[in-house]
């Protein structure tokens, strides 16, 4: 019996201002503020007023689906839609779709319905990222180049955030510490390795052994490839070697520059020169303009080069000679004996020893 309930001026004036906000926050136009103004104005019960208020918040802050929306609302509403095209998570017919949909809105259930889900759709940064997540693991040996085309076309096609999550939930994220459960190049020449010593053991033929290793590079999976060395002993851990022990290494002398080596490059340059003239003479009469540019270009650059080796090579050449000769130390000359240092005794000696050599006493 409540709706029964007469109600006063009080009541109609506090519907009057709940009816002149909605008109001020755009929730109302001015024909359906003036239609529900006169509603309310003739209203005697409460359920004669209760329509005219029903879906307007009023002073207490009322908040629902069933409202109506306010101008202010819808506005972020189709600034949200258009982020959405700008960033790839709706197309331009969608997008179309979704404005004309958001324009017909009244209530909050209504905007909702179109702009709600759009955090759930995929955007380019976000297929781009799993992109690179997917060239990341092909780098890695995660993948094969095949797989890559199909998986890249799929993330491509994708239009929400779980498709998306679907297709890299097995690629590692990164700097993730999980690993990959999916099987890299390293991975399987590293089980390769175990089945070749294996062979070399005599744990396994030949046979077995071009089986598995069949196997072991269809394996997508770390388990498969641990299933198939599974019953192979551990491998040995190699001792390190004894670098210690290792005789040194003797590099070979550099070979001194050859003078001979020069002036045989400084012949072959200057008699090289007249066939490249001429062959750049002879394209130039024959209407080749810029091949014989290219050829005359590319001729000069080889003839510079050359002059300029063999005129290195001889100058160092020259100057390791010379540097040789400059090393030659000739023997020190006797020193002759000074007459101060010959005292009267050695002079009479002297003249004694000559005298026996000539048979005189």
């Amino acid at each position: 019996m409540t709706g029964e309930v007469r109600i006063g001026d009080q009541a109609r004036v506090a519907a009057t201002r709940t009816l002149d906000r909605a008109l001020r926050e755009g929730r109302l136009d001015l024909a359906e503020y003036e239609r529900r103004l006169v509603v309310v104005q003739a209203a005697r019960v409460r359920k004669d007023l209760t329509p005219a208020v029903a879906d307007l918040p009023g002073k207490s802050g009322r908040t629902g689906p069933e409202l109506r929306i306010s101008a202010a609302d819808w506005e972020r509403a189709l600034v949200r839609l258009a982020g959405a095209l700008t960033d790839g998570r709706l197309e331009a017919r969608a997008y179309a779709d979704a404005e004309e949909l958001l324009n017909r809105a009244v209530t909050y259930a209504d905007v909702d319905a179109v702009v709600g889900t759009l955090d759930a759709k995929a955007s380019h940064t976000e297929r781009d990222q799993a992109i690179a997540r997917i060239e990341a693991a092909v780098a890695g040996g995660l993948l094969d180049p095949a797989e890559q085309h199909d998986r890249v076309a799929a993330v491509r096609r994708a239009t929400t955030d779980a498709q998306l999550a679907a297709l890299v939930a097995d690629l590692p994220a990164g700097a993730g510490p999980a690993r990959s459960p999916r099987a890299s190049h390293t991975d399987r020449e590293a089980v390769v390795a175990q089945l070749h010593n294996a062979v070399e053991a005599g744990v396994l033929d030949l046979a077995e052994f071009d089986e598995r290793v069949r196997a072991v590079y269809a394996a997508r999976l770390r388990d498969e490839l641990a299933r198939l060395v599974a019953d192979l002993p551990e491998p040995a851990q190699e001792p390190a070697p004894l670098t210690a022990l290792q005789p040194p290494v003797v590099l070979p002398p550099p070979q001194p520059p050859s003078f001979e080596a020069g002036m045989t490059a400084a012949k072959v340059a200057g008699f090289g020169l007249f066939p490249m003239i001429g062959v750049v003479i002879v394209l130039g009469m024959m209407g080749l303009t810029v091949l014989a540019m290219v050829v005359g270009s590319v001729s000069a650059i080889a003839f510079v080069g050359v002059v300029l080796w063999a005129k290195r090579t001889t100058t160092a050449a020259i100057a390791a000679e010379n540097a040789v000769q400059a090393d030659i130390r000739f023997p020190p000359l006797p020193a002759e004996p000074t007459w101060v240092d010959r005292g009267p005794g050695r002079v009479e000696a002297a003249r004694a020893h000559a005298g026996a050599a000539q048979g005189r006493p």
